[in-house]
C-alpha cells in the first residue's frame, strides 16, 4: 500500500498505532486534508476479516477522519451485497462513515445505491462475467460539491490488473 503525490503537494504520514490491523496508511495532504488509504484483506485476526479490519480501525481512530476535509480511499474488498449479521459489515461501516460526514463519492456523484453499482471496480479472475464494486473513495461534505470521479475503463485496464482504478479529483 502506498500513497504518491506530485512534488507540489505536501504529504505527511501520520503515526497512528494500528495494532494487529494491517494495511492502513493515514496521511495529511497539504496540511489540511486527512487521507486514510486502506487495503482490507483477510488479516491475521480471522474474527475481523476484510471490512471488519476497517471497522475495527475506525473504532480505534474515529477522530482521524473527523475533519472538514477528509478522504478514505482504497480497496475495501467489500460490498453491501455480502452483508451478514455481524456488527461490522459493509453497511455498518458506510453508516459509521456517514455519521462522520463522509459519503462514497461514487454513490453520491452517480446517484446509485450501495450494492446496486452499475460500474465494477474489480473483475474476479479478470472475467467479465464476475464484476464487483469493491474499491471506494469516501469524501467529506466539504469535498463532495467540487469532486469528480472516474472508474478506469475495462478495455484499458484489464490487461494490467483485475482492479479498475478509481480516480478522484477534488481540486475544483
Amino acid at each position: 500500500l502506498a500513497v504518491f503525490a506530485k512534488p507540489e503537494i505536501s504529504l505527511k504520514q501520520v503515526d497512528l498505532d494500528a495494532g494487529p490491523l494491517e494495511l492502513f496508511l493515514p496521511c495529511i495532504v497539504n496540511g489540511d486534508t486527512a487521507l486514510l488509504a486502506a487495503w482490507t484483506r483477510q488479516g491475521v485476526n480471522r474474527d475481523y476479516r476484510y471490512i471488519g479490519q476497517l471497522w475495527q480501525y475506525l473504532q480505534i481512530h474515529a477522530g482521524f477522519l473527523k475533519s472538514d476535509k477528509a478522504v478514505l480511499i482504497g480497496d475495501l474488498n467489500s460490498n453491501k451485497q455480502w452483508d451478514d449479521k455481524r456488527t461490522w459489515n459493509h453497511s455498518e461501516v458506510v453508516r459509521g462513515l456517514r455519521a462522520q460526514g463522509l459519503e462514497s463519492g461514487y454513490h453520491h456523484l452517480l446517484n446509485e445505491d450501495q450494492g446496486q453499482e452499475t460500474r465494477p471496480t474489480f473483475l474476479m479472475h479478470r472475467k467479465l462475467e464476475k464484476p464487483y464494486h469493491i474499491d471506494y473513495a469516501f469524501l467529506s461534505q466539504a469535498l463532495l460539491p467540487n469532486a469528480k470521479l472516474e472508474i478506469g475503463g475495462i478495455d484499458t485496464w484489464l490487461e494490467h490488473s483485475d482492479h479498475m482504478p478509481v480516480v478522484v479529483d477534488i481540486s475544483g
